[in-house]
């Protein structure tokens, strides 16, 4: 029996101006019930996942250039340009078997947290309970570049005396080219997150001591802004919304909140109407991982 390949993502976005996300979870409602798992393991050119991602690129996104697949399990809170991706070439596969002929390419394996691309090229992150930051430019109605990042805990705190304070300013920074004037024109989306109420920082627990150091950044700094930043009456059980973090960063970084979407999926407790988990979780122990595409229509 040959490899099995889900019929579509598990949902779809065309986000305003022209960004398409595709998110694909455990499970979706086509495929009778089947798991897939879009955990990296390694690029091996007979793996599932990039057996998927050929395949995927041939049919459904034939019209695209190049893929670029980060390994974002580092949270370095880097941002790279595709042209850095394309000075350190590991690895890369070349689709030279799909339906048109064309001779698109995948880049992975790097260990950042996000590329910034222009139209003709697509990103894909394997995720967990973290969610996905697409931001992108609108300048007289075409968007003009994108990033795409993981926006883990890690990546949005200070806590470990990285360089690059958060990944939110880094990613504005790399999509901007740091000309504050276009500001005005970023428009973003954040997709598959796990919620605020299943994901616990408690200030009590000795065996976490930098939960209180990371809940107290968040009264200081996000909570008059974002007051569901924290879900529950008592912030001490560090009940952190990932969303509203990045919402509130993004905000006191200059982008109007009326141009960042919310797709409100919760990757620990979305079900499907077989009352079966959609997403995979780490929150719930699950090692398999969800997947989400983007770029520029």
């Amino acid at each position: 029996m040959g490899m099995v390949f889900p019929s579509k993502p598990t949902t779809s976005r065309l986000l305003s101006g022209g960004v398409q996300v595709d998110c694909y979870g455990m499970r979706n409602d086509a495929d009778s019930g089947r798991r897939f798992n879009y955990a990296i393991n390694g690029f091996q050119s007979g793996a599932w996942f990039v057996r998927f991602l050929k395949r995927q690129m041939a049919t459904r996104y034939r019209d695209l250039n190049r893929l670029y697949v980060p390994n974002c399990t580092a949270f370095n809170a880097k941002v790279w340009d595709e042209d850095e991706f394309d000075e350190n070439p590991w690895p890369t596969g070349y689709l030279q078997d799909n339906a048109v002929g064309w001779p698109q390419e995948i880049w992975g394996g790097k260990v950042v947290a996000g590329v910034r691309t222009e139209p003709g090229s697509a990103v894909w992150l394997s995720l967990g309970d973290c969610p996905a930051i697409i931001l992108y430019l609108v300048e007289e109605g075409v968007v003009t570049a994108m990033v795409v990042v993981h926006g883990g805990r890690w990546e949005l705190f200070n806590l470990k005396n990285r360089r690059r304070r958060s990944v939110v300013p880094e990613a504005l920074r790399f999509l901007t080219r740091g000309r504050v004037e276009l500001l005005p024109c970023v428009h973003a989306g954040i997709f598959c997150s796990i919620a605020g109420r299943h994901f616990p920082h408690p200030t009590d627990d000795h065996r976490y001591p930098l939960n209180k150091e990371l809940i107290d950044e968040i009264v200081a700094c996000h909570l008059p802004n974002q007051p569901e930043v924290l879900s529950g009456e008592d912030p001490n059980k560090g009940l952190i919304s990932l969303p509203h973090v990045i919402m509130s960063q993004m905000e006191a970084h200059g982008v109007n909140i009326d141009q960042i979407f919310w797709d409100q999926v919760d990757t620990y407790a979305d079900k499907d109407k077989e009352g079966r988990f959609l997403w995979p979780s780490n929150k719930r122990g699950d090692s398999a991982r969800l997947g989400v595409m983007a770029y520029i229509k």
